[in-house]
């Protein structure tokens, strides 16, 4: 199996032992990667959050140098890079659109552009984890894995058309397959704030908190991350589970003077009822 590969920016730099990983696993299961020649920053995040028509040029640009180089389909790691690939690609089936994006460009895009997959995607639906599992070397015996999709992977559904939106089970079936336990965890595809990690870092500390401290109430040893850009975020770590705690602190305190309750052993769920109001 060959596939056209953009690795993206942050494969290059802030995640590149996600990018060497990719490689690895791809070339254990004799996937063959060829990188885009000339390859660019796809204007995820960044230029897609100031302007629509650049963003889907600079994406559009890649697509057009995989086609040049006969690519029908290209991988990506990167969910960021997935989703402005593939957007970009479905914005331009309007024309007035499509010739704003080719008045960025040197040259005009072809009509067909290569369609873009996720490396994910290509080994759950194309490779197929029983056959992952016969290439198993080392078991993950033992060990309990939360599965962190995050936000973008499978959304939205009309333009991604992979796994599903709401519950993604790739990385759950990929983890049983190579001998792990997967536990149940409902944050799976919550937002860890990674956008706000500059401007309100409190606000990513929180969320990213928030979803180790559920992976642990579940029993995970780990937290599997689907994306460079929430593994970043994520890497908060101690200090987002610390803001968490205080946010739940200070939740239950206002709970508390609020019902009049005295102490946390009288704390219950007499406190809250679910009537409605008259």
């Amino acid at each position: 199996m060959k596939l056209a590969y953009y690795p993206g920016c942050s494969g290059q730099g802030t995640s590149a032992e996600y990018e060497r990983s990719t490689r690895a696993v791809c070339r254990a299961l004799e996937i063959g990667l060829k990188e885009i020649s000339d390859w660019s920053c796809c204007g995820s995040t960044p230029a897609h959050a100031c302007d629509h028509v650049l963003s889907s040029a600079l994406s559009a640009r890649n697509l057009a140098l995989a086609a040049a180089e006969g690519a029908e389909r290209v991988g990506t790691p990167c969910p960021s890079c997935l989703a402005n690939l593939k957007t970009a690609k479905y914005r331009m089936q309007d024309e007035a659109f499509r010739d704003k994006v080719n008045a960025l460009l040197d040259n005009p895009c072809p009509e067909e552009l290569p369609e873009t997959v996720s490396i994910l995607q290509v080994l759950v639906e194309d490779y197929g984890t029983g056959a992952i599992a016969e290439k198993v070397k080392k078991p993950l015996e033992g060990i309990k894995v939360a599965c962190y999709y995050g936000c973008l992977m499978s959304r939205p559904a009309d333009i991604m058309q992979f796994d599903d939106a709401e519950n993604p089970m790739a990385m759950d079936n990929i983890m049983t397959a190579l001998g792990a336990e997967v536990v149940p965890f409902p944050l799976k595809t919550e937002c860890c704030g990674a956008a706000m990690g500059i401007p309100r870092r409190d606000i990513t500390a929180r969320l990213t908190g928030r979803i180790l401290e559920r992976a642990q109430a579940f029993g995970a040893d780990a937290v599997l991350i689907g994306r460079p850009f929430c593994l970043a975020a994520v890497g908060g770590g101690s200090e987002g589970v610390k803001l968490t705690a205080d946010h739940l602190y200070n939740q239950l305190v206002r709970s508390m003077v609020l019902t009049g309750c005295p102490s946390v052993r009288e704390a219950g769920r007499h406190l809250v009822s679910t009537a409605p109001l008259a």
